[in-house]
């Protein structure tokens, strides 16, 4: 389907991204355990508890999930990066101030926000969101899911 959105989850490539996150974690989908964009955790807060939970006891598998990603790069790698540093935004997870440079490069070096000032919006709200996180404060970014896009259209 491809995008249809200019945030960090309007598209396939980065619900792809979240799949492999949901079966690192290992979230039950059929116990409604999906991070279907961030507002799953707006309502429902044992959910953000449980990803950040399982983000924190397993950081170092965590990051290698996302290195191994990355490396292997089936998808751009500075939308895998966005879609992790997103998800810990989201959950409330420590983001360890190595992988906060890798996810300000990744906002840095977005080509899609040098071609579109609605995506350039959206990025810059992601910097602003990664540079000033504090661990345990969760922080849910603006995003549009398909359904709703076509709803206001």
């Amino acid at each position: 389907m491809g995008w249809w959105d200019e945030g960090i989850f309007g598209g396939d490539t980065p619900l792809d991204i979240l799949l492999d996150i949901e079966d690192f974690l290992g979230l039950d989908r059929d116990n409604n355990e999906r991070i279907y964009g961030l507002e799953m955790f707006k309502d429902n807060e044992q959910l953000q508890l449980l990803v950040r939970d399982r983000i924190n006891l397993r950081w170092r598998d965590f990051q290698k999930e996302h290195d191994v990603l990355v490396k292997n790069c089936r998808h751009d790698s500075e939308i895998i990066t966005q879609v992790f540093a997103a998800v810990i935004l989201g959950s409330g997870a420590r983001m360890p101030e190595e992988f906060r440079q890798k996810a300000l490069e990744a906002g840095k070096n977005d080509t899609w926000a040098s071609e579109d000032d609605v995506r350039r919006a959206r990025i810059d709200a992601y910097i602003t969101a990664v540079k000033n996180y504090k661990d345990g404060c969760p922080v849910i970014l603006e995003e549009h899911g398909l359904f709703e896009k076509f709803l206001n259209q």
